[in-house]
């Protein structure tokens, strides 16, 4: 939800930025991005062997 609301329209400002010829200086943005990628992913599979180790 947080990469919704706040990631993913500042990324999509900047490439919009980028693509009209702007040079813009370093964002943590796409960090931030890859960070809650990755806890995501760690979830699902966590959760997926929680739910295997069920059955």
């Amino acid at each position: 939800m947080l990469q919704t609301l706040w990631l993913l329209p500042q990324l999509l400002g900047r490439a919009d930025l980028i693509i009209a010829g702007q040079e813009l200086s370093s964002s943590l943005a796409h960090l931030w991005f890859i960070l809650f990628e990755v806890v995501k992913l760690i979830l699902l599979i966590a959760l997926s062997f929680k739910a295997f180790l069920r059955k």
